[in-house]
């Protein structure tokens, strides 16, 4: 793995590790622990598999599994935005939007628009918050990379889709150790939760800090991460990392494979 990666994938081992250790002594079952580290595991191992990929694959993904977890995926209060794989229902979404922040990046242009534009709409449908205002905070960062027509139009519909979702509220209740959960550990003041929160601010900076052709992709990524950050500080929306969870696990590692390579001669 290339050095300035391997620095986002020891960030984010750490941060998994300490938050493990955090929610198994603050009674978390300890499967939540073992799945956030097979998630790991599988997605560093996966990360390579990805690096071979070319960045445009990766524009559609975020859209067809969110029509898919629409269409037939599991459904909680009227809202879709799982897909099952294996025993697990996986967040369709926030399992490509890493890797989908990286290409849009990379690819640019009406291509890379359209495909946001479907990206936003999916969200809007599900609905979505989290996912639209991570959509939003990662084309933003490429808008002033890339001041152009196709991502101002990418990130108004993104903020379209924001708006929209925030307008129609979330009926789900937070779940414990998977929502809520940045906010209860800066209550509890203790060394694991403070640590952990150290470690995700690291993890979700560490790509914005890549160089040699990757910087614009780890903005676009890092913006998108801050998003989702945010949105779980806003209401009742999966915190990334810290929290229970392998979706996002997973988007970060697969978004890493992508950085591994720079971009190609039609790549930017």
């Amino acid at each position: 793995m290339h050095r300035p990666t391997s620095v986002c994938a020891i960030a984010l081992s750490a941060t998994l590790l300490v938050s493990g250790w955090w929610m198994v002594s603050a009674g978390a079952p300890n499967s939540y622990a073992f799945v956030n580290l097979a998630a790991l595991i599988a997605g560093l191992v996966l990360a390579f598999a990805i690096a071979r990929v070319p960045a445009k694959a990766a524009l559609p993904a975020p859209a067809v599994l969110g029509a898919l977890a629409l269409a037939s995926g599991p459904s909680i209060d009227g809202v879709h935005r799982w897909v099952a794989l294996g025993g697990l229902s996986i967040h369709a979404t926030m399992l490509a939007g890493p890797c989908f922040a990286v290409a849009f990046q990379r690819i640019g242009g009406w291509p890379a628009s359209l495909a946001a534009v479907a990206f936003a709409t999916v969200t809007a449908f599900q609905p979505d918050f989290g996912m639209a205002l991570a959509l939003t905070c990662g084309i933003a960062v490429a808008l002033v990379v890339q001041r152009d027509l196709p991502t101002l139009a990418a990130f108004a519909c993104a903020a379209l889709a924001t708006v929209w979702t925030a307008w129609r509220g979330d009926p789900l209740s937070a779940v414990p150790f998977v929502e809520g959960v940045v906010q209860r550990m800066a209550s509890e003041h203790s060394a694991a939760a403070l640590i952990s929160l150290a470690l995700l601010a690291l993890a979700t900076a560490a790509p914005a800090l890549l160089r040699e052709g990757r910087q614009a992709g780890g903005l676009a990524f890092a913006g998108y991460s801050v998003g989702l950050v945010g949105a779980s500080l806003i209401g009742p929306f999966p915190a990334p990392l810290v929290g229970y969870g392998a979706a996002p696990i997973l988007g970060y590692c697969l978004a890493l494979g992508l950085l591994i390579r720079p971009p190609s001669a039609t790549e930017r």
